[in-house]
This record gives C-alpha cells, structure tokens and sequence, in this order.
C-alpha cells in the first residue's frame, strides 16, 4: 500500500511536504512513513469494505499471523 500510495503521488505530480531541518538549516522533502496491516484494516471499515466482526476477525488473525513469523506492523521481518 505505501509504493501504492507513492505511484499515486507521482502520477498526480503531488509534492511531499516540506520540513525545517535544524542541523543543516535548510527544508528537505519529508516522506509519510509506511502504512501498516492495522491502519489498512482500520481504512477498510472506514470505507464500509468490511464490518466490525470482519475487521475484529482479520485484526484477531493478523496479530497471530505477525507474532507466528516475528513481523513488524509493517508486514516485515523484526
């Protein structure tokens, strides 16, 4: 979903924000972190794509499937 959502900037020609760096005194292009598998979850039920027992469901076995493999929020290895 994050390389999504950047193809989705880029094609649009949308801008990052820019941030204040204090060290070297200057703006840079501030990136959005990653989106994890519960803020995914969690904008499915926002959409209405799933309802809350679905969303508990998936939630319940996301947790499980993550502490089996060791994975971060993000979907990747600890």
């Amino acid at each position: 979903m994050t390389r999504f959502r950047e193809s989705i900037w880029k094609e649009r020609n949308i801008k990052p924000a820019k941030k204040w760096c204090p060290n070297c005194q200057e703006y840079h292009d501030s990136r959005p972190g990653p989106i994890s598998i519960r803020s995914l979850l969690f904008a499915l039920k926002k959409i209405k794509a799933i309802d809350d027992k679905e969303l508990k469901d998936l939630d319940k076995s996301w947790k499980k499937y993550r502490k089996t493999f060791n994975l971060d929020a993000y979907g990747q290895p600890a």
